[in-house]
C-alpha cells in the first residue's frame, strides 16, 4: 500500500508545538537537567590527558550523548502517544515501561551515534549543527517504544512505513534541526555580548549553562517532531501491528 503525501511543514510545526506546550512540564525540565549534564562532560577534556586518552573521552561521550537522547526520545515518544490518547502520562512512567526495550534503544543509539560520527568526520563544523537531526534514530525509536517491537521487527515495519517517504521526512526534520542551529547561534551571539566583561571561567561556565538549557527545550521539541512526523506516516499508511 502507498503512504500518502506527508502535510505541508508548516503543519507538522503546528501540531509538533501543541504536543510540546501540552506536555512541556512533563517533559521539559528532564530534558533541560540531562542536556545541562551532558554539555558539561566535554569540561574534563581540560584535564591535562593524552591524545589518546582525549580521542577515548571524546568517543565516549558522543555514545553517552546518543544513549541519552534515544532514551529521552523513546519515553517523549510514549508521552506525546499517551496524551493523543487521552492520557496524560508522566516521563517516568515512560522511562519504566521501556525498562524491557533496553537492548533495542541501546542498539538504536548506538547506529545514533554511528551516524553522528559519520556526519562529524565527513562535514566538520556542518556535522555538529547537524547533530540533532540522528537522535533516535527517528522513526525507528517510535516504533521502537510505542509498537514495543524487537528491533528485528522494527527495521522492516520503518520501511515500510516510511516507503517512499524518507526524502520529506529528512527534509522536514532537518528544517527543524536548522531552526534549532539559527536559535543557538542567536542566543550564543547575545551571551557572548553580554559576558564580555566577565572572567574566561565564568564566561565558560554561562555558555555551558545556556547550551543545555536551550538543547533541552529545542530536544523535545524535536521529540515531538519526530513523533508527529511518526503518527501521519502510520495513519497514512499501513496499520501499526496492533491494528491488524
Amino acid at each position: 500500500q502507498d503512504v500518502a503525501p506527508l502535510p505541508r511543514f508548516s503543519e507538522i510545526l503546528s501540531e509538533a508545538a501543541d504536543l510540546y506546550s501540552a506536555r512541556f512540564a512533563a517533559l521539559v525540565p528532564t530534558f533541560v537537567l540531562a542536556y545541562v549534564v551532558l554539555v558539561s562532560l566535554p569540561l574534563l577534556a581540560f584535564i591535562d590527558l593524552s591524545d589518546a586518552a582525549l580521542a577515548t573521552l571524546a568517543f565516549a561521550l558522543q555514545v553517552l550523548s546518543a544513549l541519552v537522547g534515544s532514551t529521552l526520545f523513546a519515553s517523549a515518544s510514549i508521552v506525546y502517544s499517551d496524551y493523543v490518547a487521552g492520557d496524560r502520562s508522566s516521563l517516568r512512567a515512560a522511562l519504566v515501561s521501556i525498562r524491557s526495550l533496553t537492548r533495542e534503544v541501546i542498539t538504536a543509539a548506538l547506529f545514533s551515534a554511528i551516524f553522528s560520527m559519520f556526519a562529524l568526520t565527513l562535514l566538520a563544523s556542518l556535522g555538529l549543527l547537524l547533530q540533532p537531526l540522528f537522535v533516535g534514530p527517528p522513526i525507528l525509536i517510535q516504533v521502537v517504544a510505542i509498537e514495543r517491537l524487537r528491533l528485528r521487527e522494527a527495521w522492516p515495519r520503518t520501511r515500510a512505513i516510511a516507503s517512499g517517504q524518507w526524502t520529506r521526512v529528512v527534509g522536514m526534520l532537518l528544517g527543524v534541526v536548522l531552526a534549532i542551529a539559527l536559535v543557538l547561534i542567536g542566543i550564543f551571539g547575545f551571551v557572548e555580548a553580554g559576558t564580555r566583561a566577565a572572567s574566561d571561567a565564568a564566561r565558560l561556565g554561562v555558555f555551558v549553562t545556556v547550551q543545555g538549557l536551550v538543547a533541552g527545550l529545542t530536544y523535545s521539541f524535536l521529540a515531538a517532531a519526530q513523533f508527529v512526523l511518526y503518527r501521519d506516516l502510520t495513519q497514512r499508511g499501513a496499520e501499526t501491528p496492533s491494528e491488524k
